[in-house]
């Protein structure tokens, strides 16, 4: 039965704006109720103030790299095995 549906549904505007809007409410669920590591930069803000700026994330999180990161800056990611 999954196979029958799969792509109709992979090609559906609304599947996909669905899916889109339940990701984005989650990100933005994560960025409300995540608190910073004492030590670490408290407001995003601050993070313009940084040049370079080195950005880390814990093992498979770096999904979350929206909601940390500040916009209109150049990214580079790395990435390990």
């Amino acid at each position: 039965m999954w196979q029958r549906i799969r792509d109709p549904l992979r090609e559906s505007a609304f599947a996909q704006s669905s899916l889109v809007a339940l990701f984005s409410s989650y990100l933005g669920l994560i960025r409300v109720t995540t608190r910073p590591v004492p030590g670490s930069v408290e407001e995003v803000g601050e993070y313009a103030k940084i040049e370079p700026l080195i950005l880390a994330l814990w093992h498979g999180q770096h999904i979350a790299a929206p909601i940390a990161y500040p916009g209109g800056r150049q990214l580079v990611a790395l990435f390990s095995r």
